[in-house]
């Protein structure tokens, strides 16, 4: 999130306001996801998994991202939230 964040994300003034800058902005931030937290956030799910607690919806994400596909903004988003709920349920 913090990329996202110095990036611009929920701030319409320093979001590019047309498709193609949208667009190339969201592929630069998938990419920056991909290259820099991934493999990261990859292992912290796998860490979850091992403590039986897991989320379909994380788990698509991933799956998505390890393919290929451009994760946008909101995907990214929602990988932070979905990793935080998960974190809530440990005991």
């Amino acid at each position: 999130m913090e990329d996202l964040s110095r990036q611009g994300w929920k701030d319409k003034q320093a979001m590019p306001s047309d498709s193609k800058g949208l667009l190339q902005w969201d592929k630069a931030r998938s990419d920056y996801f991909r290259f820099r937290y991934l493999e990261k956030v990859i292992d912290l799910r796998n860490e979850f998994a091992q403590l039986h607690l897991r989320d379909s919806d994380l788990d698509s994400l991933l799956e998505s991202a390890q393919s290929g596909r451009d994760i946008v903004a909101m995907e990214i988003e929602q990988v932070s939230d979905e990793l935080r709920a998960l974190a809530g349920r440990i005991k």
